[in-house]
């Protein structure tokens, strides 16, 4: 049987038709890129001009990065974003002009716009009714007023806040009118005039500019597009021209004093001095004349003089003149083909008053920078000014009594190339007078038979006397020390206290304090105490036990010697008794054996002290070494450890501050120049 063979078949495909299309549709392609010229040498295409976007869309783009940038600054966005809002929603379809007049009860407004929309000419009482009583029905009800539009209609019709009736006026215009009262928050009736083509603030000429709310409404409208100042001349003791004047300069002088410069008004405005109640006369005098019908032609003439005067000293023509140029044709446009010229402009000045509120935040913001800026360098400066005073206090205070004169320049030590640590000094030169006395009763003489006795004595006396001055300075600068320390904890919390609302208001710095506060119990005087313990305990074990050893080496010498004289001598007296006599030979040994041993005892216990104060000198520079390190590596950090925490903490949040308020910025600088090139193509 043969064995089984395993055979393998490979398999391949035919290119079907259409991919023997593609294949053959890249070759060609690969030619003629081949072909075709370097692409480096073609010439380059110019930059895309920018796209100019339709008013409508350029002002919702405007308004919709305004109130963005306004809820990242604003610290209560709400009413510009109620504002914005309606805006947005007043751009979506076109819609007729709109003029707004606003005022308080006081003002007359009330008898303004019912003068202006009468038609004395009119039988209609409904209508008439309507009008003069359009506030009735809501103070009748407890209702306070509020925003009331009137529009031009065939028929008469009240439909909430919307009065519509026939006005010829209002019909051969093509706007509507609102009715805005005056509240006392003029910011909070913009969203009522986010629609307002054209702004009417009325007032009287008996308050003028005194009339609550006026003074921040015509801060708030002053960069309106089309604002007007009408002046309802209720006291008629004064001129028109007297009364225009006076309004005229209280409102130059009130917005002078407005701080901010995106709100400032660089023209004048529009004043017009009207009297509604001239006004109101005049129509009452023609219906009385026209419904009059026993009336002379005499009468009558003289009548209509009379309202033809009336009418003419009210200025209402002139007003309504006025509020007809104020408003801009879209045939006069720049862009006839864009129905939306009137809502972009007034868009656009909702868009500025949100950027003015942006710019407001912004420097309040900057205002508040600086603040904190100032309590860190005010920390600061505190903590090294206070620091200084003590270190200085400390180091070069003496504590010699007073009288007394300070130790000579050249007996002072000085560390690093100069500065003199007094404390430290003064301490070791007491000390050094104390251990002087108890070496001053080692006589040279005296040294053989006490010389067991000089190490207890010495360690007695520099356990007594070493830098006792220093230590008790040390105790009384801890005090002082404390008492600092409690000033910089009380200046570290005041300098991170801020209000709620501000963003210094860092709870977790304040926590990081409080923990500092209660973690640490700061102790000033070990630091210090310690090295003065290790060089005393230094010149105990080390000093004075070499000091030991060398006096009895000395002692130890002098036996020696005095052993060895006495036995020369004694082997040389026979020659010196036959030369100079037994008496003059016996003086003469004894003097030379004496002369020697007290050259060996005075001069090794000579070098010995030397050699002891050498290295007392040594230890004293260490020990002023060790003090100054100790205060400046332990005392110092524990008295800066909450106020630099302090510092440091504020310092980060204001660093982040900083960068924040440079980023918004930044992007209002973009916001303004989209908004001056709106206002251009607006103008």
């Amino acid at each position: 049987m043969k064995p089984a063979t395993t055979k393998v078949v490979r398999i391949t495909a035919r290119p079907s038709e259409g991919l023997r299309w593609v294949r053959s549709l890249i070759k060609t392609a690969s030619t003629a890129a081949a072909l075709s010229p370097s692409s480096s040498t073609s010439p380059p295409k110019p930059p895309a001009e920018p796209v100019e976007l339709p008013l409508r869309l350029a002002t919702r783009n405007l308004l919709k990065s305004s109130i963005d940038l306004a809820k990242r600054t604003v610290e209560w966005p709400k009413p510009l974003e109620d504002a914005v809002t309606q805006s947005l929603r007043d751009l979506e379809v076109p819609r007729k002009p709109v003029v707004a007049f606003c005022g308080d009860s006081k003002s007359g407004i009330h008898d303004l716009v019912t003068a202006l929309l009468e038609e004395p000419l009119s039988n209609d009482q409904t209508r008439r009714n309507a009008l003069v009583g359009r506030f009735d029905d809501r103070t009748s009800s407890g209702i306070s007023r509020g925003t009331l539009r009137i529009r031009s209609s065939d028929s008469l019709d009240r439909t909430g806040d919307v009065l519509s009736f026939r006005s010829s006026w209002l019909s051969s215009s093509g706007f509507d009118l609102l009715e805005v009262p005056m509240t006392s928050t003029p910011v909070s009736f913009l969203s009522d005039l986010v629609s307002a083509d054209h702004i009417i603030l009325v007032t009287d000429n008996i308050r003028f500019s005194s009339q609550p709310s006026f003074a921040s409404a015509i801060k708030l409208l002053a960069n309106h597009p089309s604002l007007q100042i009408v002046l309802n001349r209720i006291n008629k003791s004064t001129t028109a021209y007297q009364d225009e004047y006076t309004l005229a300069s209280e409102i130059k002088s009130l917005l002078e004093e407005e701080t901010n410069p995106e709100n400032r008004h660089e023209g004048t405005f529009k004043i017009t001095a009207v009297s509604s109640n001239d006004a109101l006369e005049a129509i009452d005098i023609f219906r009385s004349v026209e419904n009059s019908s026993n009336s002379t032609a005499a009468a009558k003439a003289a009548s209509m003089e009379l309202y033809q005067a009336k009418h003419k000293t009210s200025s209402m023509s002139n007003l309504s003149s006025s509020i007809l140029s104020a408003l801009p044709s879209t045939s006069s446009s720049a862009s006839p083909s864009d129905e939306f010229i009137t809502q972009s402009r007034t868009g656009a000045f909702i868009a500025s008053h949100v950027l003015a509120s942006c710019q407001s935040s912004i420097d309040s913001a900057s205002v508040e920078l600086m603040d904190a800026e100032r309590r860190v360098k005010n920390l600061k400066q505190l903590v090294q000014a206070e620091l200084q005073a003590a270190r200085a206090e400390f180091f070069e205070s003496s504590s010699q009594p007073l009288g007394s004169p300070e130790p000579p320049v050249e007996q002072r030590k000085s560390l690093d190339g100069g500065e003199d640590i007094l404390v430290v000094d003064d301490s070791l030169s007491k000390s050094r007078r104390a251990v002087e006395r108890v070496l001053e009763r080692y006589s040279w003489w005296s040294l053989p038979w006490r010389v067991d006795d000089l190490q207890d004595e010495l360690v007695g006396s520099v356990a007594e006397h070493y830098a006792e001055d220093l230590r008790a300075n040390v105790h009384f600068h801890s005090g002082k020390l404390s008492f600092l320390n409690k000033t910089f904890s009380e200046e570290s919390e005041g300098t991170v206290a801020f209000p709620p609302t501000s963003v210094f208001n860092s709870a977790i710095l304040q926590n990081n304090l409080s923990q500092i506060s209660r973690s640490s119990s700061p102790h000033f005087a070990p630091p210090i105490l310690t090295p003065i313990s290790s060089r005393q305990n230094q010149i105990s074990t080390h000093l004075a036990p070499q000091l030991q050893s060398r006096a009895e080496r000395v002692v130890a010498s002098f036996y020696a010697l005095s052993f060895g004289s006495l036995g020369a001598a004694w082997a040389s007296s026979p020659i010196l008794f036959d030369v100079l006599g037994m008496e003059t030979a016996i003086g003469v040994g004894a003097l030379g054996v004496a002369t020697s041993l007290r050259l060996v005892l005075l001069g090794g216990w000579e070098r010995a002290v030397k050699k002891w104060w050498e290295g007392w000198d040594r230890v004293g520079e260490g020990l002023g070494r060790d003090v100054k390190v100790a205060y400046d590596e332990q005392v110092i950090p524990q008295l800066t450890r909450k106020p630099n925490a302090a510092a440091n903490g504020l310092q980060e949040l204001v660093e982040k501050r900083v960068k924040d308020v440079a980023e918004v910025e930044e992007e209002m600088k973009g916001l303004n120049r989209t908004l001056e090139s709106l206002q251009a193509r607006i103008k």
